[in-house]
């Protein structure tokens, strides 16, 4: 019996039959170790007496079945009754006592306590379960069970919180489910995943992820325990969980966690809880955080495989990534002082004197397990009597150390002398690596190793029997932990035994071929070395062997070895049958195997065109396969030659079988398209993506299959048109791609109401873009009441995308001129990009700082200009941090919120402080330009022509000015010459720009050259507003050259378009410039 079973109670001769079919559904719930049934549980030869004490001992719960002549019989009263006498314990032990009655014909009474003996009266005062004999209710048992006693799971599907054992060795400290160390510190996160169990939706997912020893598995089992004070069901679910009782937990009518580490080894077991989860009555709550080392592709892999229900919750699932410990020195002291405090009376240390590492400050003790290692480390060293060297002192490392000293200690008990490390090495190196799950299996594996070829099989078993009770577990043999001190360990071995790898895969299965690639995946990572051996166990077997790397490698957190070693076992075994494999085994999304992918691909190329006359479509499959694993890779060059060549072959095909060939071709097409667009062609990938959209359209028409891949190409078709200018067709395009996600949306909500809620929101801008300001906002509202609707099923996923609906709403109210309506948007979105950075996620903080530079603007234009520039503020603050932890990625973020706070200082008259602000502009996009490109050099010709405008405000500066409103015309006047209908109303903004600044200087013939150049570009580009400002600046200009009869009639035509426009705004500036002239 395991602790915390049930005793399962009975009378023969009284419902026994039925006693017995209850005792066998609650073992089939629970499992057969933790259910005790006297008849089946008690062996034979076994003393009945001393098993029925004993197992009891080992129980929480007695189920006591009560018949029709369980009183009447009399037997009861028999001091030596059985039944009377396992009562009797149980209550002396204090068992819960559960009586369940089970009726026939008649209804039976609960038996009274004047009916009882004294020492079993108890019973009479129990709450009862009742049910019929011919309708035994297991599921309202198992239910009354779990509602009085959650931990009846414990161990049959929720790992157990154990204390370690009296004799442990120094890893069990550093194990999670020991909890010796007490778990505190990250406060923001922890209320942020408690508030993501109260947000009110039915199901939901998260997914955690960090590195090896970042503190995921303490952070859940954390969750775990606070939910518990609060009356929910949770726990960390075993791996060996059977199915059978995850639905048990699944139908429990309580609110639910449910906790599961190596997610991404498990994803069969999370998609049936997430099904079962999916099909649970009533409206408690139930929570499923998948821990991972990574999210990778495997997270979408499980998305795109599972069914509808399953895949709206995971894809609902953000992920939060973990963080290291805060970089505060003091926070890294705390957490190594309480290690330090918790670790002293396991080591029987009363009163340690240890001295800090001198760089716990340093980046290597981010990770909660560095630093409780650490502290165990400085625990156990002793200078009188040194570990052997560590390369850096890295903790872990001493950690093994001494983990390896603490082996030798224990091998005379079990008949052992102190034998060849090599040995000792070689049991846990198998055991971490294979987990062997018989003997035979571990004699076998441990046989092929040079440190056993002349031990007897008797010494063998007692090196096992060693193991077992050093690392118990499951198996025969069970892995070192925590994991990184087992990769360790492997490192530090098989360099040494490379025959634990050479001649372990005929010995071992799949699963446990994965479980050694993932172990030495990881490992690689640190030890080159361990490259090596892996790139040896590839080559013994690669056809079977490389297909479970593409398993391991997305699951890894830092793969490059891993797949450069992948990548060079296929070079080196090239087959047919290999490549095969692989091709079919390469995951859908895997930027780790994209190298692996090209150069799979590519063999397969080969292979397709040596018979392309036999099977012209296979050849043109495998290249559209292998232009997409180009384009992947990062190679759009090679993708468009590939590409190319696909719409070639399958134009010819097409033309022969239409109906065979056209989907392969449109597919072709639409890569090509895409890869025309990595090379900023828009117009080419614009011909081609109406072919594209063309066919899908006609097959759509008939099926309703092809829908999304139909939006696919047309979303994309928008957004090339849009990058051309062509923003009419754009927006017609857009109302088609949401007119198919509306349909789509009808048929799968949960699937895609999202992705219909985005369209709405993009045509939204496309029409604020075009001045149709109507049009964006009814866009923008019925996004955003979709998007309150999905944020209310599942605010942690949808919430961010709210806020940023809410943005694009708040933008098309202001510009509207309804600035009130828009400050009520814009504030929204701010307090809720506001809750959701309290968790100092990295991205949610970019969030706020985007709602708050918008916010600023909306703030200024409601006349509340100091408030603005107090929300601008903070975004820069906030960017600035970001930029300085990751300038990689935050960088640009920084200069938008400096332009906008330059912006706003200039409303407030702090011109230095706006021009301070606009220089670190062009300083940041400056450094960013290094790497080119038309976007980043248009910024940078962005932040030259904000800064120009600064400098133009500040009298003693006009001259500074005009050499930046140069370059800004430079910069963009060689991006109009390849895109002009991108480029040219940014060319005349910068030339409108540099022209206001000549005049100001009284060089009215340059500004005359300028301005004229400026109105021409925006007469072409037909932006009537801002021809009418040009056309007002022209006028000026040519009447201070003295010129008035030109700047007179330029006036008038301007005042005409003005009131074309009907613009009460430009027709006052214009007037105005008329009357300073009449003036004058």
């Amino acid at each position: 019996m395991r602790r915390g079973g049930i005793f399962v109670n009975y009378r023969v001769g009284d419902r026994q039959n039925e006693a017995a079919f209850l005792a066998r559904e609650l073992a089939a719930r629970f499992g057969a170790d933790r259910v005790f049934f006297a008849s089946r549980s008690i062996l034979a030869g076994d003393d009945f007496e001393t098993r029925i004490l004993t197992d009891m001992e080992q129980c929480s719960t007695l189920v006591a079945v009560i018949g029709p002549s369980w009183l009447t019989d009399g037997r009861v009263h028999d001091e030596n009754d059985w039944v009377r006498r396992e009562l009797r314990t149980a209550f002396t032990l204090g068992l819960r006592v559960v009586p369940v009655l089970v009726d026939g014909k008649d209804r039976l009474a609960k038996p009274s306590a004047g009916q009882l003996p004294a020492d079993i009266a108890a019973l009479a005062a129990r709450q009862y379960v009742r049910m019929n004999y011919q309708e035994l209710n297991v599921d309202l048992l198992v239910q009354r069970l779990l509602e009085a006693q959650p931990d009846l799971l414990e161990g049959s599907v929720f790992i157990e919180s154990v204390r370690p054992p009296d004799d442990f060795t120094p890893s069990m400290l550093l194990r999670p489910e020991y909890d010796v160390v007490p778990f505190h510190g990250r406060d923001g996160e922890l209320a942020d995943f408690l508030a993501w169990c109260a947000d009110g939706s039915r199901v939901a997912a998260r997914v955690l992820t960090g590195p090896a020893g970042q503190g995921k598995t303490r952070f859940g089992r954390e969750l775990c325990a606070r939910v518990t004070e609060a009356g929910w069901l949770a726990g960390v679910v075993a791996d060996g969980a059977a199915s059978s009782h995850l639905r048990t937990v699944a139908a429990c009518p309580m609110p639910l966690l449910m906790v599961f580490d190596y997610a991404e080894a498990r994803t069969s077991q999370v998609i049936d809880i997430i099904a079962a989860l999916a099909r649970r009555p009533g409206g408690h709550p139930a929570r499923v955080l998948l821990l991972a080392r990574a999210a990778g592709s495997w997270l979408q892999d499980v998305r795109d495989t599972s069914s509808d229900a399953v895949a709206a919750t995971l894809a609902a699932a953000v992920e939060h990534r973990l963080g290291p410990i805060a970089v505060p020195l003091s926070a890294r002291q705390a957490e190594f002082t309480a290690a330090v405090a918790a670790f002293s009376p396991h080591l029987k240390v009363p009163n340690p004197v240890v001295t800090e590492p001198a760089d716990l400050d340093d980046d290597r003790y981010g990770r909660v397990l560095d630093v409780h290692s650490a502290a165990l480390a400085s625990l156990l060293d002793d200078p009188a009597d040194p570990v052997e060297p560590v390369p850096d002192r890295d903790p872990i490392a001493r950690v093994l150390a001494h983990e390896r000293r603490y082996w030798k200690r224990t091998l005379a008990r079990h008949g052992l002398a102190e034998a060849d490390t090599a040995q000792l090495d070689a049991v846990v190196t198998v055991a971490t690596l294979f987990g062997p799950t018989t003997r035979d299996q571990a004699h076998r594996l441990l046989g092929h190793a040079e440190a056993f070829t002349t031990v007897a099989r008797p010494v063998v078993e007692r090196y096992l029997r060693w193991s077992a009770e050093l690392y118990p577990g499951p198996g025969t043999l069970n892995p070192l932990r925590p994991d990184r001190l087992g990769e360790e360990q492997v490192a530090t071995v098989v360099a040494g035994q490379p025959e634990l790898l050479l001649t372990s895969a005929a010995q071992v299965d799949d699963e446990q071929l994965v479980q050694a690639l993932t172990v030495l995946g990881r490992a690689a990572a640190r030890h080159e070395t361990v490259a090596i051996g892996l790139a040896g166990l590839l080559d013994t077997d690669p056809s079977r062997l490389l297909p479970l790397g593409l398993r391991v490698a997305p699951l890894l957190e830092s793969p490059t070895r891993f797949a450069t070693a992948l990548r060079a076992t296929l070079l080196a075994h090239s087959d047919p049958d290999t490549v095969g494999k692989v091709v079919e085994g390469m995951p859908v999304t895997s930027s780790a195997l994209a190298d692996l992918n090209v150069l799979a691909t590519a063999l397969s190329l080969e292979t397709a065109e040596r018979r392309a006359e036999l099977n012209p479509a296979l050849t043109a499959r495998v290249l559209v396969r292998h232009g997409a694993a180009l384009l992947t890779a990062g190679d759009p060059d090679t993708a468009i030659e590939i590409a190319r060549r696909a719409v070639e072959l399958l134009t010819a095909l097409a033309a022969v079988d239409a109906e065979r060939h056209d989907a392969d071709l449109a597919r072709a097409r639409y890569l090509l398209a895409i890869a025309l667009d990595e090379h900023g062609h828009h117009k080419a990938a614009v011909d081609l993506l109406r072919e594209v959209v063309a066919g899908r359209r006609a097959r759509a028409a008939t099926s309703a299959s092809y829908l999304p891949e139909l939006a696919t190409a047309l979303n994309t078709l928008a957004v090339d048109l849009t990058a051309l200018g062509e923003a009419e067709e754009a927006l017609q395009i857009s109302a088609e791609v949401i007119d198919v996600f509306r349909v789509l949306a009808e048929a799968q909500p949960a699937l895609y109401a999202h992705q219909l809620a985005s369209a709405l929101s993009n045509q939204s801008l496309q029409f604020g873009a075009s001045d149709e300001l109507a049009g964006s906002r009814a866009a923008a509202t019925e996004a955003i009441a979709i998007g309150r609707a999905l944020a209310d099923e599942h605010p942690d996923a949808y919430l961010p995308d709210l806020a940023k609906w809410l943005t694009n709403l708040a933008i098309c109210l202001d510009r509207s001129g309804l600035s009130a309506e828009a400050l009520v948007a814009s504030t929204e979105a701010v307090e809720i990009r506001r809750r959701l950075a309290e968790t100092s996620r990295e991205a949610n903080v970019v969030g706020l700082a985007a709602v708050l530079t918008n916010h600023s603007v909306v703030l200024a234009n409601a006349g509340q200009p100091a408030d603005g520039l107090d929300a601008i503020t903070e975004a820069v603050e906030l960017t600035r941090d970001l930029a300085h932890r990751y300038p990689d990625r935050h960088l640009g973020s920084l200069a938008v919120a400096l332009t906008s706070l330059a912006n706003r200082l200039a409303t407030v008259n702090r011109g230095e402080e706006a021009i301070v602000a606009a220089e670190e502009v062009v300083d940041i996009r400056s450094r960013l330009a290094r790497e080119p490109s038309d976007q980043v050099m248009a910024s940078l010709a962005m932040a030259h022509s904000n800064l120009a405008v600064h400098l133009m405000r500040a009298k003693e500066r006009r001259v500074e000015s005009v050499g930046h409103s140069t370059i800004a015309v430079g910069v963009y006047r060689a991006l109009a010459g390849a895109n002009p209908a991108m480029y040219r109303g940014p060319l005349a903004g910068a030339l409108h720009n540099l022209a206001a600044t000549l005049h100001l200087l009284e060089r009215h013939a340059e500004s005359r050259v300028a301005v004229t150049e400026a109105a021409d570009l925006r007469r072409t580009a037909n932006l009537m507003a801002d021809l009418v400002v040009s056309m007002t600046l022209l006028g000026r200009v040519a009447m201070a050259d003295g010129d008035s009869g030109t700047g007179i009639g330029v006036l008038r035509q301007a005042l005409a378009i003005s009131q074309r426009l009907d613009d009460a705004r430009l027709i006052a500036m214009v007037r105005a410039a008329l009357t300073a002239f009449d003036a004058s």
